[in-house]
């Protein structure tokens, strides 16, 4: 596990959960023409605070920030064009389009998940303001049925399996966190996140595990807190 070290106003993230694997059914593309082995060359013998440092530098380079509103459109015209009236959402399985060309004004069964929660340092609850740059960064701003927004909140993501003896950090009208908040017909098939009582936990569905590790660790090393209008984002281990 990565771990790094925080100042008292740093805003902490819990991580339970940030390992996944990728099929070889998900490698669509030649390795060799993506990798770039002189890419980390500046990095090579430096310690912990100057690699990350290093990859700040870079991820912040070229980053220009987008509008919350065209982030909005973005997730459903530009990066997810795979169904002309669908979205897919990363909890629950997709929901029809409502912003952009001929879907737009319908009603929107969708929102956007801040996966690193917007109280943990991303967003207005925690004194940002509502243009600050993580919480309108298109890596980690995800669609998801209202719904599951809403049921996830803020909670840590964790793995929950070992059922009942995890049955604690579910809520009573979901033994072992199956069904959150919705219905087999509304979410999509059963068990495709799983979510706990307060302070709780929440699972996120398989296929998508490894890239919510990737999206968070990236906004940890992205955020430094140097740059205005955001704060220094760190990942724990503790809630």
């Amino acid at each position: 596990a990565a771990t790094a070290a925080v100042d008292e106003m740093s805003p902490i993230l819990p991580v339970f959960l940030l390992v996944a694997s990728l099929s070889t059914a998900d490698a669509t593309c030649d390795p060799a023409a993506l990798y770039d082995p002189t890419y980390a060359a500046d990095a090579a013998g430096k310690g912990g605070v100057e690699v990350s440092r290093w990859l700040q530098l870079r991820t912040s380079a070229f980053h220009e920030p987008v509008s919350y509103t065209a982030a909005w459109n973005a997730l459903e015209a530009s990066i997810d064009s795979h169904n002309a009236s669908h979205v897919r959402v990363i909890y629950g399985g997709h929901a029809p389009k409502c912003r952009t060309g001929a879907y737009y004004g319908l009603e929107c069964a969708w929102n956007r998940e801040h996966l690193w929660p917007q109280s943990y340092g991303v967003g207005e609850s925690s004194g940002l303001t509502a243009a600050a740059p993580p919480r309108t960064d298109l890596h980690a701003l995800v669609p998801s049925l209202k719904a599951l927004n809403s049921a996830r909140s803020n909670r840590a993501f964790a793995q929950i399996t070992d059922w009942p003896n995890d049955d604690a950090r579910c809520g009573p009208q979901f033994p072992g966190c199956e069904t959150p908040a919705c219905t087999k017909t509304t979410c999509g098939v059963k068990g495709t996140a799983q979510w706990g009582t307060d302070p709780g936990f929440w699972t996120p569905p398989a296929r998508y595990r490894g890239f919510i590790a990737r999206a968070l660790f990236y906004m940890a090393v992205r955020y430094d807190g140097d740059e205005p209008n955001t704060r220094n984002l760190t990942l724990g281990e503790t809630p």
